[in-house]
Parts: structure tokens; sequence; C-alpha cells
């Protein structure tokens, strides 16, 4: 500030630039302080130099700020590390509660599968508990003898994370190796693993805060990705829970860590893959989403059309080549009869075989 001549308006634009700045990058608290390091003003001491600031002191404020985050209000949420069943009358699942608060005849689900069932007791390694909070480390057991394994998300009944085999996410990439698009990932998240492609790549500017697609992504690049896993598991928004909503990604063949993210929300079809969805089920008669299969009259018609005009050209043909129209009949007649019977068993397995329907 003393090379500003301790001027109030200069500070107010740059604070104003900066917080505008900020804005884009999802920074929900920001606190400007006017200093002067040549003579430490506000820096331990409030500055005689600037009495139109009221504000704290960097020191003051360091002292003071809250830097944790308390999630008792927020969702219950215990992501599974372990089962732990020691005899054959104790099964309970064991993790560190990351939100909300669990007591023993809490009604709560299990994720991805969707089970739901009572806790019926919260056991911690002093006893039992009437109940925990974020950051401990607690064992539940379950009213229901529901399948609950290392992975698995144990929320509040009534209020649950999102459970989808893809979504949005921000990246940085940390990795000498570029990131490459539709390449498969090892995902972490919470104690969930899943394999990862990334799509639809856009990298942030950090001087405009504006993100655009670009190639390649290297070492210390932000930006916005579309994640596709291979199967379905539960997060959270990062600012809902940081615990459910943060990820690392591991190269599979090195094993090093190469980037880390947090969720920003999850998948939403754009307009492009909607109308692709919806080609593919009117394409497949409307039920090839639900698994639905080929009818015997479907194949058969499929079948008399296909051959039907195909075999114009062997009747063309033949009869070119033989100057007879009874050889050319015969030829194209047989033709249809036996390979509308082969299209026919072709069509009706392939109707049986469920690998590439969406």
């Amino acid at each position: 500030m003393d090379k500003v001549g301790w001027s109030e308006a200069a500070f107010r634009k740059i604070e104003s630039e900066f917080r505008s700045y900020a804005e884009a990058l999802s920074v929900d608290e920001i606190v400007c302080i006017p200093v002067a390091a040549r003579g430490g003003d506000n820096v331990v001491a409030r500055s005689a130099n600037m009495p139109w600031y009221s504000g704290p002191t960097v020191l003051g404020y360091l002292e003071t700020v809250d830097v944790t985050r308390p999630q008792e209000a927020a969702a219950f949420r215990l992501p599974v590390q372990w089962v732990n069943r020691p005899d054959a009358d104790f099964r309970g699942a064991c993790g560190t509660v990351s939100g909300g608060k669990v007591t023993p005849g809490m009604a709560v689900t299990v994720l991805p599968s969707g089970r739901t069932s009572q806790v019926s007791r919260v056991v911690s390694y002093d006893g039992e508990l009437d109940a925990a909070v974020p950051g401990q480390s607690v064992t539940l057991t379950l009213a229901d003898d529901v399948d609950v394994s290392r992975g698995d998300v144990i929320a509040a009944a009534g209020d649950l994370p999102k459970v989808a085999d893809r979504f949005s996410a921000r990246v940085v990439w940390m990795s000498e190796e570029p990131l490459v698009p539709g390449r498969s990932y090892s995902l972490k998240l919470g104690t969930a693993m899943a394999v990862a492609t990334v799509s639809e790549l856009q990298k942030l500017d950090l001087l405009t805060g504006r993100t655009s697609a670009a190639q390649p992504f290297g070492p210390n690049d932000i930006g916005d990705a579309e994640f596709v896993l291979d199967h379905p598991i539960a997060f959270d928004a990062y600012a809902d829970n940081r615990t459910m909503g943060a990820f690392i990604l591991i190269d599979r063949e090195s094993y090093d860590t190469v980037a880390m993210g947090t969720v920003e929300r999850e998948h939403t079809q754009s307009r492009l893959e909607r109308l692709r969805d919806f080609l593919l089920a009117r394409h497949d008669g409307g039920k090839a989403g639900a698994g639905g299969r080929e009818t015997h009259v479907r194949s058969v018609l499929k079948a008399l059309t296909w051959r039907g005009t195909g075999s114009i050209d062997t009747f063309v043909l033949t009869w070119l080549i033989t100057g007879s129209t009874m050889w050319a009949s015969s030829i194209a007649s047989t033709e249809i009869v036996t390979k509308i019977v082969a299209y026919y068993v072709h069509e009706r397995i392939w109707a049986l075989v469920r690998f590439g329907r969406r």
C-alpha cells in the first residue's frame, strides 16, 4: 500500500477485481487486508497510514480464523472401510463418520444397493455410544441382515447422496504424463474404487477464469471434466461433503497418483446425448433400454424385406449370364428361401444376446 500512497480507492479496485476472479473458482470466503511489508503496516499492528481500514491485521486474522468446517448439520454419511466379523454373532460396518450424526435406532440406507435398515448399535474402541459425529471412527451394526462391503456408504435414509456412474468434476493434474481423454484410470473416492475414463475435458485459464477445450492437459493444469465409471458409486458434491466429494486418480500401470479432484455435480445429459439415446431407443423398437428382445414377426419381416430386395440382383445376373429366365428364377427363389432361414436364425440368436445394448 505504500507504493500507491495508502490509497483506499486503489485497494478497493484490487479487492473488487480479486473477488470477481475468485468467484469463478468457487471460493466462498475472501478476506482482503491492505498491508505494507516494509513498515509492517497491518501485518501485526494496525497501521496509522490507513485510518479508513477497520478490519483485522494479518496476524490477528490468522490467530482467530476458524479453519474447521463443522459437518454435524450435514446429512449422515459413513463410507465403509471394513466389515468386522470376529464371530458368528457380530457383524459391523467400520468407518469414519464424514457428515451428520448417527444414533441407535436411526433409519439408514446402504448405497449403492439401496437396501434400508436401522442402526442397532454404535460401537467404538471405548465401548458403545449414544451418538457419533464427524471425525469419529465407529462400527455400526444393523437390525437387518443387509449386505455391506468396503466401498459402500451408509447414509441417512431421508437424505441420500447421489448414486451414479458419471459426474462432473474439477481436476488438478499432477503427473508429467499428460491426461488422455478416453484412457482409463483408477478412481478412489472415499473408500470406493472404480475404473474411470475422462471426457469433455475443459482447461481452466487462471488469468481469465474461463474454461475452454485445450490439448494437451499437463502438469499443474486445472480444468473441468466429465467422468464415466465402470459401475455406480455414491458421492456428494464437494461443497456439501468434502470426504464424499473429493477423489484421486491413479495410473493403472505405474500406480502413481496422477490427479486429484472435487465433484461438482451429477452428470446431466446434453441435448446431443439425449437425442442419441432417443434415436437408439426408436431403432431398437423402444425396448432395448429395458432389455427388450426382437419379436419373431419383426425378425421374419426383416429377413423377407432384406432377402427380397437382395435377390433381385441375383436374378438379373443369372439371366444375363445364362439367358434363361427359368434358371434365373430358380436360383433367385432358392437363394431367397435359404437366406431367409439363415437370416432368421441369425437374428433370433442376436436378439438373445445383451452385449452392446444400451
